[in-house]
């Protein structure tokens, strides 16, 4: 639930030209998503040997996902595979950033661990603060 939860938190910010779009990790989906899109960020949980609540930035225009960070899906088709799928179709959108969060539990109801909603804050700032970079107003 981290990346639906980061996503309705950067909604409530209603920035300006950025459409926060929430999935549930199937891939094809994903790749819809982004399809007419410039700069996408994607937040997913993920298992690591880290600590939970650990926040992982990857650009994933730039380089493949690493080997040893998993990110969790229900999906057989997720968030992973839809990235390196869309390399290999040089369908990547421009900018594709990657947020993954060391998840402590991956069973379903269990909510966020508080380490996990800690990283939630966390992961958030970091993204509504690149959108501002980017869009030239610095950080607010």
């Amino acid at each position: 639930g981290i990346g639906i939860l980061v996503a309705r938190a950067t909604a409530e910010r209603k920035l300006p030209g950025v459409e926060v779009i929430e999935q549930f990790g199937e891939g094809t989906a994903l790749m819809d998503a982004w399809s007419k899109s410039d700069d996408v960020y994607l937040v997913d949980a993920v298992s690591s040997a880290a600590p939970p609540g650990a926040v992982y930035r990857i650009d994933a225009r730039n380089k493949p996902l690493p080997n040893d960070l998993h990110p969790f899906s229900s999906h057989a088709f997720g968030v992973a595979h839809a990235v390196e799928l869309a390399r290999r179709l040089k369908t990547l959108p421009p900018r594709l950033i990657l947020f993954g969060v060391g998840g402590k539990s991956f069973d379903s109801g269990k909510g966020l661990s508080p380490e996990v909603e800690r990283s939630k804050l966390v992961v958030t700032r970091m993204i509504i603060e690149e959108i501002l970079l980017i869009a030239g107003q610095g950080s607010k």
